[in-house]
């Protein structure tokens, strides 16, 4: 509950959709314009990385457009088509609700549960969520299995069109847990993903919902959010996390915890 809380606060103040100032920055020798990404030519180091991209502000999306993030829902079936979702009608209805309860999350972004003095909570992190498709396969070694990559040639070996947009699994190989990757700044042709496990069950409702939130989850991971937390499958020094931009010590301050309301390791 503790890391969806705290991916859920990171949505409101870190998604990279927008700056708020316009400024030009020299970064490895070159001007960077306002409006061009981050580079590798950024150094930790550098005038641009200190002023600009370590600085929170610079994260909350102004008058920039919506940004739309196609997806894929991939159902890994046994052999003969049992133990996970199918193609009924039932069954689509419950993948379109866990959809639209995910994609909400971004949408209307909830206040935080314990909000920081002088922190800004956004009401909408300006990203979407549009179901490219729901596709089924029979394949017993996907529907066991956990490995992303795997999962990720099975549906190259089916249709690698379907590698352009990010891809989320649904598989048994496992319960209770999920995990997700996050992005590559270097290699574009790196493929994200989210590996949802177990959620297939008895059709409850309110499980259905809580994988919806398990999902935002994910998928803050691969907008490369990491949790906020010491050794939380990310940096496991304070050092590092201000490095890799995951702890804003503008916020949070120094030396950690700082005022940050939830901690753990």
């Amino acid at each position: 509950m503790k890391k969806l809380i705290f991916i859920s606060f990171f949505i409101v103040i870190y998604i990279n959709s927008g700056f708020s100032q316009n400024y030009s920055f020299i970064c490895g020798g070159v001007t960077i314009p306002d409006d061009y990404p981050k580079s590798t030519q950024c150094e930790y180091n550098s005038y641009a990385f200190i002023n600009r991209y370590n600085k929170v502000i610079n994260y909350i999306p102004g008058n920039t457009p919506v940004k739309t993030i196609m997806i894929n829902f991939n159902i890994m079936q046994k052999d003969d088509g049992s133990g996970n979702f199918t193609n009924s009608t039932t069954d689509i209805q419950r993948l379109n609700n866990i959809f639209n309860w995910f994609s909400s999350t971004y949408e209307n972004v909830a206040s935080p549960s314990d909000p920081i003095s002088g922190v800004v909570s956004l009401t909408d992190s300006k990203i979407r969520f549009e179901l490219n498709g729901i596709y089924f396969y029979q394949n017993t070694a996907g529907w066991e299995t956990y490995n992303p990559y795997t999962l990720l040639n099975i549906i190259e070996n089916e249709d690698p069109s379907r590698l352009e947009q990010l891809n989320i699994f649904f598989t048994e190989g496992g319960s209770g847990w999920a995990h997700a990757s996050l992005p590559s700044i270097n290699n574009f042709d790196y493929n994200s993903f989210i590996v949802m496990l177990g959620v297939y069950n008895d059709g409850n409702t309110i499980s259905d919902w809580a994988s919806a939130g398990t999902l935002a989850h994910e998928m803050g991971h691969c907008l490369d959010l990491c949790h906020t937390y010491l050794g939380g499958g990310c940096p496991n020094s304070v050092a590092d996390m201000v490095i890799d931009e995951e702890w804003f010590d503008d916020i949070f301050g120094l030396p950690y915890p700082g005022n940050a309301p939830h901690i753990a390791n």
